[in-house]
C-alpha cells in the first residue's frame, strides 16, 4: 500500500549518542533494546510503511461503519468519538514506541461528533486548550446523562469546555516570598483555584498560550465559590495590561513583607544551586538578579495596579499580620473576595513555609537536573506528574541538606534597608501606614505594630 522508499524520513539527531545527550531519561530509554529503533533504515522504513497501511485500514473501517449507521437510520442518534491511547515514534529520535516525552507519543487525535441539533453552532470548532483522555468519560456522561445516572467521573467534559470561559474573580499577585503558598492552601477549601497547579504564570511568562489555555485550568469550577489564582504577578507592568484586558473587574490582592526579609528569602531561593553564590549585596547590585529588586518596588507597582483596577479593587495585606493574627488576616481576605470564612485553628503555619530555602543544596548538579526536569514538565503542562513527584518529597533530597545560609549581619541589614528606604517611605504615603519597622533594623517583637496593622488594614486606606 505504501512504498517504504517514499515514506517520510525521521526526525532525529545524526547518531543515537547525540540524541541521548539531550536528557538522562532519553539516554536511559535509548539504552533499552526494546524501545530503540532498528539501526537498519530499510527495515525501519518497511515498518513505517506497514504502520501507515494499518492506519489507512482503520480509516476505511470507520468509513464502512459510518455508512452502516447512515443506512440503518442511526447516524443522527449516534455520538462518535475517535481517539487513541498514544502514538509511536517509529524511528523519530531513534525510538520505536511511546516511552519518552516527545509530542509524537502524546499529542493524539480527539474528534467528537455530537449528532444533536444543539451542537450545530459549534460544529467544526476546535478546542485548543489542554485536554486529556480522562476528559472523555465526563463528556459521554454529559451528552447521555440518562445512561450514567448516579455515576461520577474525574476529568472535565468537552461540552463544558465549549461554554463561556471561566476566569478568576480575584488574583493574589504576591510578590514572591510573602506567604502566597500559605494563602493558596488556606483558601483551597472555599474558592476554586487552578486545577492541579498553584501558579500558572499565564499573564507573565506563558501569555503566548492564549486565554483558552488559561481558562482550561478553571473548567472544574462552578458558581458555588469564587474563582481565583495566587501567583506572583506584581513586578511587571505588562502583566497589569494582560489581566486588565481579559478580566477588567478582577480583584487584586497584594501581599507585602519587610522588603529586606523578602529580598533575602528570594536571594536564597534563587542562588541555592550555585556552588559559589554572590553575596546578598552583590546579587542586589547585579543585573542578573534584577527580579529581586524589582519585586521590592512596592509603591511603584501598587500605584499602577490601583490606577488600572481602582483603589477599591486592590487590597494590601501584610505578612506581619499573617504571622501574628493569621485568622484575622485570612478572614479579611475572604471578605474582600466574597468567600466564606474557614477556621485555621489546629493548622501549623510553619508547615507552609517549606519554600523558605534556609540551606544551599547538597548536590548542586543533581539539583540543577531535577529543576530542569521540573521546568520541562511544567512547560508541557504535566501537572499530574509534578504533583506525584512532590508527594515523593524528592525536593528534600535534591533542593536541601547543604550548608545553611548565615543570617544577615547588622551592617549589611542596615545598608540594604537604606537602599530600600525611599520606596518604603513612598509606600507609607500611598497607603497611610507607619512602616518604621521596615526602615530601621530592630530585634524587638512587632506585636504592637502588627496589632495596629490589622485594625488599619481593614480600612479603606490600604485597599
Amino acid at each position: 500500500m505504501y512504498d517504504p522508499a517514499k515514506v517520510a524520513g525521521f526526525t532525529r539527531k545524526a547518531t543515537i549518542e547525540e540524541e541521548a545527550a539531550q536528557h538522562p531519561w532519553l539516554a536511559y530509554q535509548l539504552g533499552r533494546k526494546a524501545f530503540r529503533a532498528p539501526s537498519d533504515e530499510k527495515q525501519l522504513r518497511r515498518m513505517k510503511a506497514v504502520y501507515f497501511g494499518l492506519m489507512t485500514r482503520v480509516d476505511a473501517a470507520l468509513g464502512e461503519l459510518f455508512q452502516f449507521l447512515k443506512r440503518s437510520g442511526r447516524w443522527d442518534s449516534t455520538l462518535i468519538i475517535v481517539t487513541s491511547d498514544h502514538g509511536k515514534q517509529m524511528g523519530d529520535h531513534w525510538m520505536l514506541g511511546k516511552g519518552e516525552y516527545f509530542d509524537g507519543s502524546y499529542r493524539i487525535p480527539l474528534i467528537i461528533r455530537d449528532p444533536r441539533a444543539s451542537a450545530d453552532p459549534s460544529r467544526g470548532a476546535r478546542i485548543t486548550a489542554f485536554t486529556e483522555n480522562i476528559d472523555i468519560m465526563p463528556t459521554l456522561m454529559e451528552l447521555a446523562p440518562q445512561q450514567w445516572k448516579g455515576e461520577d467521573s474525574r476529568g472535565v467534559s468537552s461540552v463544558t469546555a465549549r461554554r463561556p470561559l471561566k476566569l478568576p474573580a480575584f488574583i493574589g499577585i504576591g510578590p514572591p516570598r510573602t506567604g502566597t503558598t500559605w494563602l493558596h492552601a488556606a483558601l483551597a477549601e472555599v474558592v476554586w483555584l487552578p486545577y492541579n497547579i498553584k501558579e500558572t504564570n499565564f499573564f507573565s511568562r506563558r501569555y503566548d498560550k492564549g486565554i483558552e489555555w488559561y481558562a482550561s485550568h478553571f473548567r472544574h469550577a462552578d458558581d458555588s465559590r469564587p474563582i481565583g489564582e495566587i501567583c506572583p504577578y506584581l513586578g511587571t507592568t505588562e502583566t497589569i495590561d494582560h489581566i486588565a484586558e481579559h478580566i477588567p473587574d478582577c480583584k487584586i490582592i497584594c501581599t507585602l513583607r519587610d522588603p529586606v526579609e523578602r529580598a533575602f528569602s528570594h536571594y536564597r531561593l534563587k542562588h541555592r544551586f550555585d556552588r559559589t553564590p554572590p553575596s546578598f549585596e552583590e546579587a542586589l547590585a547585579s543585573s542578573t538578579d534584577q527580579v529581586i529588586r524589582e519585586n521590592n518596588r512596592y509603591a511603584f507597582y501598587l500605584r499602577r495596579w490601583r490606577q488600572r483596577f481602582g483603589a477599591d479593587r486592590v487590597m494590601v495585606a501584610f505578612y506581619d499580620d499573617l504571622k501574628t493574627a493569621p485568622q484575622q488576616y485570612l478572614d479579611r481576605i475572604s471578605d474582600f473576595i466574597g468567600a466564606r470564612h474557614v477556621a485555621i485553628e489546629g493548622r501549623n503555619f510553619d508547615r507552609f513555609e517549606h519554600n523558605a530555602a534556609p540551606h544551599r543544596v547538597r548536590f548542586p548538579r543533581a539539583a540543577v537536573i531535577s529543576n530542569q526536569m521540573y521546568l520541562w514538565l511544567m512547560t508541557h503542562d504535566a501537572y499530574v506528574v509534578v504533583k506525584y513527584l512532590r508527594r515523593l518529597r524528592l525536593s528534600s533530597i535534591f533542593h536541601g541538606g547543604g550548608k545553611k545560609y548565615p543570617p544577615l549581619t547588622p551592617e549589611v541589614d542596615a545598608r540594604v534597608r537604606a537602599m530600600f528606604r525611599p520606596e518604603i517611605e513612598d509606600l507609607e504615603a500611598l497607603i497611610g501606614r507607619d512602616l518604621s519597622a521596615w526602615k530601621y533594623r530592630t530585634d524587638k517583637p512587632r506585636s504592637k505594630t502588627a496589632a495596629t496593622s490589622v485594625q488599619i488594614a481593614a480600612g479603606e486606606a490600604v485597599r
